[in-house]
């Protein structure tokens, strides 16, 4: 399942991909939706939202890989400017700006402090961005999304709530068992 890549290792988001693939596979499924089925489940989302021909959901998870990778560039830009100021540290100043930086040695370690905790805020303030586009990916996207698929392929379904409200884990669960019931009214017929 490629969902660890997307976002972590997590179990909590292990079983909430598994749950809301279960979901998404019987609905699949129960309502014939032509669509291949997925072990990922951002490709399965990906795949109806096709189908729906509607990028809403595609378009938040883009943002969120676009600022985790912008995050990444920043801690890496924070690594470098480290390792290139040890580095100088270590063997000399080779420039005339740095020399004269480097001769007062207390402008030149503050200039580098200012510098590091202007990017360590921005790296907390990335990660808090991040954190909170992966709570809207997760929760009032994912529902909307589920809003719109119901409404699409199962109505009788999306009239009996406004599932745009509720969380993805209950209407996954929702589904689930709406199609197990009809599973078991079609054997009893």
């Amino acid at each position: 399942m490629n969902f660890l890549t997307n976002l972590g290792a997590s179990l909590q988001f292990i079983a909430f991909a598994k749950q809301q693939l279960q979901g998404l596979h019987a609905l699949i499924d129960t309502k014939k939706i032509p669509v291949e089925k997925s072990e990922d489940f951002f490709e399965q989302t990906s795949a109806l939202e096709q189908a729906l021909g509607d990028q809403a959901y595609g378009q938040s998870f883009n943002r969120y890989k676009s600022a985790k990778k912008g995050l990444v560039v920043g801690a890496g830009t924070i690594l470098a400017i480290a390792l290139i100021v040890y580095g100088l540290s270590m063997f000399g100043p080779t420039s005339g700006l740095i020399k004269g930086l480097m001769s007062d040695f207390i402008l030149f370690a503050t200039t580098i402090s200012i510098v590091a905790g202007l990017l360590l805020i921005g790296i907390i303030a990335g990660c808090f961005y991040i954190r909170s586009l992966e709570t809207k990916l997760l929760g009032k996207d994912l529902s909307a999304l589920w809003a719109r698929i119901l409404q699409r392929w199962a109505p009788e379904l999306a009239a009996k709530q406004d599932f745009a409200t509720i969380d993805p884990e209950s209407i996954a669960q929702f589904v689930t068992v709406q199609a197990k019931i009809q599973d078991v009214n079609l054997d009893l017929n």
